[in-house]
């Protein structure tokens, strides 16, 4: 390794320490980690149904509600439970243990991928890419917000380890865990599907059943109820992300037609099923980095969420690529690093030039993000001549 190879990994180190250190002081800060699902967590210990708290809330504000700032309970009691650790905390220890804790998965995510898509690479390309994965805003928001997309990324990378090591069971439980925020993972059961690793996917349902079923029980409500409450909840807090496909309809003006993105988010969901069961065994990478994407456009996620966009990252410089250098690149470029600017420029000013400017910016992430898919898809479908499937730390043929 050179003098200036080292030199700049320092330099990459430094920037992601900093970014660190802001994301966590933003996460302690008094407004900070307003995402975290604590109260309804919490809510959940104390036998209690956090939804039907959070509906009394919506039609009586009260200054002392037991919902903090925005952490309104837009979760599955199968997923709430998972925060019970947390929840066992008063609240500005919560937050701090929870801002650490996705320093912890952030790991867990650059090693995993580092191991997948890099087993051919030398250590310092899993260091390099996890430095810019890190500087990134979204990543940095994450922190700062107490989002949960870490936490579900971190035990799905787990879960596809355990896949490639046959641990069926230790595989679906981890594969569980990570749905606690669905509609970022929910897209990856293609993958398991495209493995026929049914026994997997048998214990992902068996395990969220019987949770809802005992935590019906736990409150004394239905767990058909409490699934269809958090849904209701979810239906009032979430609006519309910046590049699903209600954001596509929204810019032509179309927002309000909901029967619409609901036809188009499933139908994205299925034929991209379909064309990962029937040719990601293939490329199983680029499976991975095309659900990635999916699951930006088929369900609501703020600019946050695009921390998912490490998948893509790591998959832009693994031996299974396959072009799409530009469009891979200037995406995560403008998602990751001029994003910052944008949210500056909508918060600070009323110039109409300024504001069309934003416009455009908006219109040209979405043709990126849904070329990018679309080329994925498009790779995926028609590149036929790898023989040969990477997945984990070996070559495995199909």
């Amino acid at each position: 390794m050179d003098s200036k190879l080292k030199f700049g990994l320092v330099i990459a180190g430094l920037l992601a320490a900093v970014s660190l250190a802001q994301g966590f002081r933003n996460a302690i800060s008094p407004t900070g980690s307003q995402d975290f699902q604590w109260s309804g967590s919490r809510l959940l210990l104390q036998h209690e149904d956090p939804y039907a708290v959070q509906f009394e809330a919506f039609k009586r504000p009260k200054p002392d509600s037991p919902i903090l700032m925005d952490q309104h309970p837009n979760y599955p009691p199968s997923g709430l439970v998972l925060l019970w650790p947390y929840a066992t905390f008063p609240w500005p220890m919560a937050r701090a243990m929870w801002a650490v804790s996705n320093f912890i998965f952030a790991g867990v995510i650059i090693m995993g991928l580092g191991r997948l898509f890099l087993q051919d690479k030398p250590w310092w390309w899993t260091f390099l890419l996890g430095c810019l994965f890190i500087m990134g805003t979204p990543f940095r928001n994450t922190i700062g917000n107490g989002q949960h997309a870490l936490f579900s990324l971190a035990f799905l990378v787990i879960a596809l380890h355990l896949l490639d090591r046959n641990r069926t069971f230790a595989a679906g439980v981890f594969l569980a865990i990570s749905l606690f925020k669905y509609t970022v993972t929910i897209p990856f059961l293609a993958y398991f599907i495209m493995k026929r690793r049914w026994d997997t996917l048998l214990v992902v349902a068996g395990l969220h059943l019987i949770l809802t079923l005992v935590l019906g029980v736990w409150v004394g409500k239905s767990p058909v109820s409490l699934l269809i409450d958090h849904l209701r909840v979810a239906g009032v807090v979430n609006e519309i992300g910046f590049a699903d496909t209600r954001a596509v309809l929204r810019l032509l003006g179309l927002a309000n037609h909901q029967q619409w993105w609901i036809a188009l988010s499933s139908t994205m969901l299925v034929v991209t099923t379909v064309i990962i069961v029937r040719r990601g065994p293939r490329q199983p990478l680029l499976a991975l980095t095309t659900l990635a994407l999916v699951s930006v456009v088929a369900f609501y996620h703020l600019t946050y969420d695009n921390v998912v966009l490490v998948l893509p990252l790591f998959y832009l410089t693994s031996r299974e690529r396959r072009g799409g250098v530009l469009l891979y690149g200037t995406l995560i470029g403008l998602l990751w690093y001029f994003e910052k600017i944008i949210f500056f420029l909508r918060s600070h000013t009323d110039n109409i030039q300024v504001l069309e400017g934003i416009q455009i910016y908006d219109w040209a992430v979405i043709i990126f993000f849904y070329a990018t898919l679309f080329g994925a898809l498009r790779t995926l479908i028609a590149d036929s001549s790898d023989r040969r499937a990477v997945l984990g730390t070996k070559l495995e043929p199909v």
